[in-house]
């Protein structure tokens, strides 16, 4: 038995026989290396598979906690907000107070300051399809220069929208200055800085302007993608 060998032939037409003669153990050799090279491949394979279907549940896990972690964010900023307006709402309401006072000294009839609605000053629209970073604010010689970050949520839609901006004094009293703004008009796909430098309108002073109201919308419908009131302090630089 040790001296079985295999012979293989090769036969062309226009060519002589061609003889090998080979040995059991290197068949035996081919075949083991053939299954463990088939075993590999589909270990490989099924490995390959396995990552990157992990790969994908990690990616849909990451997008999920930065949804989660953005609008944690916003509604933080958001009770941040509605503090300031209250302790500055109690500002104004001993003040008013005061003067009442000092005006019932001179007058029997009751005076009752007028009171804000914070539902109404602090009103947040947030679509998740538009976000606003890097809000910054200046305030230089009677004018407001204002940046910001507007970012595309979506990833995937091309959004066409414009900006509207309001300022909102220490009274609560809010004046649209939207027609003033230059290339308020936008189309991003992942991110665009946007940068405005307005005129304070002469009813708002520099030490009045509280807040600012920044609104995305759509273009065409007009649908607010984001609005968001920002008191100015918060952003001040």
């Amino acid at each position: 038995m040790a001296d079985i060998k295999y012979n293989i032939l090769f036969m062309r037409d226009d060519s002589p026989v061609r003889r090998y003669r080979l040995n059991p153990a290197w068949l035996r050799f081919f075949l083991y290396f053939l299954i463990v090279l088939v075993g590999t491949g589909s270990a490989g394979l099924y490995a390959s598979y396995t990552l990157w279907e992990e790969n994908v549940r990690l990616k849909a896990e990451d997008v999920e906690n930065k949804r989660l972690l953005a609008h944690t964010e916003t509604e933080l900023q958001r009770f941040r907000n509605m503090k300031l307006i209250i302790e500055s709402e109690a500002e104004s309401d001993s003040l008013a107070t005061i003067h009442a006072v000092s005006k019932a000294e001179q007058s029997t009839e009751p005076s009752t300051p007028p009171r804000l609605d914070l539902r109404d000053v602090f009103s947040m629209t947030d679509t998740g399809q538009l976000g606003l970073a890097n809000i910054q604010t200046r305030l230089q010689g009677g004018r407001l220069q204002l940046s910001f970050d507007i970012n595309n949520l979506t990833a995937t839609d091309t959004l066409r929208g414009l900006v509207s901006l309001s300022l909102i004094d220490i009274h609560g009293q809010e004046t649209d200055v939207s027609e003033t703004l230059k290339d308020k008009l936008f189309e991003i796909q992942k991110f665009k800085n946007t940068k405005f430098n307005i005129e304070l309108p002469g009813e708002i002073p520099e030490q009045n302007l509280f807040a600012i109201r920044l609104t995305l919308s759509d273009r065409d419908s007009g649908t607010v993608f984001f609005r968001e009131t920002i008191p100015v302090e918060r952003i001040l630089r």
